[in-house]
């Protein structure tokens, strides 16, 4: 099975690196969401999901929907960081006020989640089977946020079947 590697991707106007947005760049590094949805967290969107897990809480997400992010265990300390509770939103309009690339990282954090899982069903005996694993389709998920060439669908379905 391949794992997919991450390219480093700088945009040329600086903004990424610029420590006026490192609060932001480094909140979408460990969650990976959509710009809108960035701006829109409040320090109260950190839940846990059914399942145990530590979650941002995704209230206007695409199509309106409340979805849940899930963290991963080297990143829940940055996350809660950044979240204190209140429903003031958790970035201010200055600090969205730039032109870093998002979609980029979500594309990063997409493939982060993917070798994460991927890891997790040749590492560990039975998470494949688990129930909860298929019925969240986390691959699906992964994999529509790495591309959306259907190669990676059937690829998907292959490591089920094994």
């Amino acid at each position: 099975m391949k794992n997919y590697r991450i390219n480093k991707h700088y945009r040329s106007d600086g903004d990424e690196n610029n420590s006026k947005y490192s609060r932001t760049v480094e909140l979408q590094r460990c969650i990976g969401i959509r710009r809108n949805e960035l701006k829109n967290i409040r320090g109260s969107d950190l839940k846990e999901d059914e399942s145990g897990y530590l979650c941002v809480v995704v209230r206007r997400g695409k199509g309106g929907k409340e979805t849940y992010q899930r963290i991963f265990p080297e990143d829940i300390g940055t996350v809660k960081s950044f979240f204190d509770g209140t429903e003031n939103k958790v970035f201010s309009a200055q600090e969205m006020n730039n032109s870093i690339d998002y979609h980029h990282m979500r594309a990063e954090q997409a493939v982060r989640a993917y070798n994460y899982y991927l890891g997790r069903i040749n590492n560990e005996p039975g998470y494949r089977r688990n129930t909860s694993f298929y019925s969240e389709n986390i691959f699906i998920i992964c994999l529509r946020g790495v591309s959306e060439n259907r190669h990676h669908l059937f690829f998907f379905e292959k490591v089920l079947d094994k």
